[in-house]
């Protein structure tokens, strides 16, 4: 990527950094007690932080086979139903924060706007690389807090 657009995306990153919070946080609680696993948002972090998905679309594709896995493996119905609306949740949080957050990386390059459209995949993979790793952080955070309600860690 180029330097000076690398700069203004790492610029506007870092300034967005609270609405991502904020998104997950959302997802997290709309979601409720039907998500997914801690694992499977790992998963999804090593697939944007290893560049393993060639762009957003990519990553989206990937959510889907994993609820559609999951829906596969799982025998209680009742579950499956809740994952796919929570793997629906986090693609809509994920393609809203990717969608806001290149807009004001175009609206903060000018005049560089074509050298960001140029690389739109890997920019879009760096935001959701960072949506994934604060996900994860939160189920994390959730899992610590389970534990503790129940009277120790589980």
């Amino acid at each position: 990527m180029d330097r000076e657009v690398r700069m203004i995306v790492d610029k506007v990153i870092k300034r967005e950094t609270d609405s991502m919070l904020d998104a997950t946080e959302r997802v997290m609680s709309e979601m409720g007690d039907s998500r997914p696993s801690k694992t499977q948002i790992r998963n999804l972090l090593d697939v944007a932080y290893y560049r393993e998905a060639a762009s957003l679309r990519e990553i989206c594709e990937y959510i889907d086979y994993l609820w559609e896995k999951e829906k596969m493996d799982r025998k209680n119905k009742n579950n499956r139903n809740k994952n796919i609306s929570s793997a629906n949740k986090i693609k809509v949080s994920l393609e809203e924060e990717v969608k806001e957050i290149m807009n004001a990386i175009k609206e903060e390059a000018g005049e560089m706007d074509s050298a960001v459209e140029k690389e739109k995949q890997g920019i879009e993979l760096l935001i959701a690389e960072k949506y994934f790793g604060y996900l994860y952080w939160k189920f994390t955070v959730n899992e610590a807090e389970k534990g503790k309600s129940n009277g120790g860690w589980t």
